[in-house]
C-alpha cells in the first residue's frame, strides 16, 4: 500500500510538471510580447514537448496515467489545457493553409501572365514571318494569301 502511494506521489510530481508546462504554454499563446514569431513558436513547441514528455514518463514508469488522485477541478483544468492547445494547433494549421493557398494563387497568376505574354509574342512572330514572306513573294501570291487568311479568320 505504501509503495502504491509512493508511485502516486511520483506520478503526481510528473503530472504537476506537465501542468506547469501547459500553463506556461498558455501564457505564451495568450501574450504577444515577443515580436519575433519564430522564437515564440519555438518556445511554444518546447512547452508542448516538455509537457508531453512529463506525461509520457508518468505513463511509461507507472504503466497507466492514474487520474484518481486528482480532484474534479484539476481534471477540468487538464481538459481545458488540452482543448486550448488543440485550438492553437488548429489555428496554426489554418494559417499555414491560407499561406499555401496564397502562394498557389500567386504562382497561377504568374503562369497565366507568362502564357499571355508568350501568346502575344508568338502572334507577333507569326505576323513578322508573314510580313517577311509578303516582302519576298510576288504581288499576285500576296493577294491570294491575304484572301485565304481573311477567309479562315472570319
Amino acid at each position: 500500500m505504501q509503495n502504491n502511494q509512493k508511485m502516486d506521489l511520483n506520478q503526481n510530481k510528473w503530472f504537476s510538471f506537465m501542468i506547469m508546462n501547459m500553463k506556461q504554454l498558455l501564457h505564451l499563446i495568450n501574450t504577444k510580447q515577443n515580436k519575433n514569431i519564430q522564437i515564440q513558436k519555438k518556445q511554444i513547441l518546447s512547452c508542448i514537448l516538455s509537457a508531453f514528455i512529463c506525461m509520457s514518463i508518468s505513463i511509461l514508469f507507472y504503466r497507466q496515467f492514474n487520474f484518481q488522485f486528482l480532484n474534479i477541478e484539476q481534471k477540468l483544468q487538464i481538459s481545458q489545457l488540452f482543448w486550448k492547445v488543440k485550438k492553437y494547433k488548429q489555428r496554426e494549421m489554418n494559417q499555414q493553409q491560407k499561406q499555401n493557398l496564397k502562394i498557389k494563387n500567386e504562382l497561377n497568376y504568374q503562369r497565366k501572365k507568362k502564357r499571355k505574354k508568350n501568346y502575344k509574342i508568338n502572334k507577333l512572330k507569326e505576323l513578322f514571318q508573314i510580313s517577311f514572306l509578303y516582302q519576298k513573294m510576288p504581288q499576285y501570291k500576296i493577294n491570294k494569301l491575304f484572301l485565304l487568311k481573311i477567309k479562315f479568320h472570319i
